[in-house]
């Protein structure tokens, strides 16, 4: 790296890690073992990338937050990212290649869908990749809350200070997130159902600011969450 390695990185149960090098314009990079890494892309992307995300057939989405838009790109070759949703600001669901989002932030997927925090419309948007469409997991477009429910009635706020401190990850059936809410002291842990869009809060602890750290990760079952920028905290 060149010294600027952003904080936004995944790894895939494969061994596989990917991360971006860079701090303006930026280079994916990805790591095939603790000692050897090699550029993915030599393409430079402008603007604020705040989370990329390894899907199952070794394509990596790219949440670009300031240019409102999602890249896909493939682990193998060198060919430029693509632009698959988004380039404007706005709230569209349908077609991919149509749909618009506002200050997309983090990235998580499984299978062949993945989600992605849509800060700036406060809503969990879902991108079934194989169906070509994009549909709105949960949440009230337009309306920040912290606030328990099924579909169309939960809301999420997504107003932090600090972009860069969302993050999510998918563990069966559930969709793990950071949110946060405008006039609160700390970060809250909390959940959606995939299937039906329930959102909920994991406990009613939060998580002061200065103690988040980044990151939010899952394995076999287990969901990791940093709860000082040296310890973990398993659930």
């Amino acid at each position: 790296p060149n010294g600027n390695l952003s904080h936004v990185q995944t790894y895939s149960t494969r061994g596989v890690g990917v991360f971006v090098d860079g701090k303006k314009n930026f280079i994916v990079r990805f790591v095939e073992s603790a000692d050897k890494y090699k550029v993915m892309s030599k393409h430079f992307i402008e603007g604020s990338i705040s989370d990329v995300h390894l899907m199952d057939d070794r394509t990596v989405l790219i949440s670009n937050t300031f240019n409102h838009a999602i890249y896909r790109m493939s682990l193998s070759g060198n060919e430029a990212p693509t632009l698959i949703a988004g380039g404007a600001a706005g709230y569209r669901n349908g077609e991919v290649a149509k749909a618009k989002f506002e200050l997309p932030l983090a990235i998580c997927g499984s299978d062949n869908t993945a989600y992605v925090i849509d800060a700036n419309n406060h809503l969990i948007r879902k991108i079934e990749l194989s169906f070509n469409n994009v549909t709105t997991l949960t949440g009230i477009q337009g309306k920040a809350g912290l606030q328990s429910g099924a579909k169309g009635v939960g809301k999420v706020a997504f107003q932090s200070r600090e972009i860069k401190a969302h993050d999510c990850t998918v563990s069966g059936d559930s969709l793990y997130f950071w949110d946060y809410k405008k006039n609160t002291i700390a970060d809250f842990m909390r959940k959606v159902n995939i299937n039906t869009g329930y959102v909920d809060f994991i406990n009613t602890w939060a998580t002061k600011r200065n103690h988040l750290g980044q990151g939010l990760t899952s394995s076999n079952g287990t969901i990791y969450r940093p709860v000082s920028y040296t310890h973990l905290r398993a659930h």
